[in-house]
């Protein structure tokens, strides 16, 4: 089954406790069984935040690929998470 990963690139303050302070841009990526990428994160993008209607795996970085031990988001939860420009964030289905 296909579900939609709703990607959402901020500026703002990294860390441990990333603080988001402006929404850049957003995408909505459909994954499966198959890791599929996004888009590269745009320029001033520091911060991510990564929602799922359904559970699965994410990986972030230059060219990711998420498998069956990647870190897990559960259906409906919204993850935050430090980013490059240019990185990318790979998802598939738990």
């Amino acid at each position: 089954n296909a579900m939609p990963l709703h990607i959402t690139y901020w500026s703002g303050a990294s860390g441990s406790a990333p603080i988001p302070e402006v929404d850049i841009s957003s995408e909505t990526r459909t994954i499966s069984g198959t890791s599929a990428q996004s888009g590269a994160a745009p320029e001033g993008s520091s911060i991510v935040s990564i929602y799922s209607t359904e559970a699965g795996r994410f990986a972030i970085g230059d060219n990711p690929t998420a498998a069956a031990t990647s870190p897990y988001i559960g259906a409906g939860e919204r993850i935050w998470r430090s980013i490059t420009p240019g990185q990318k964030i790979a998802g598939i289905t738990a």
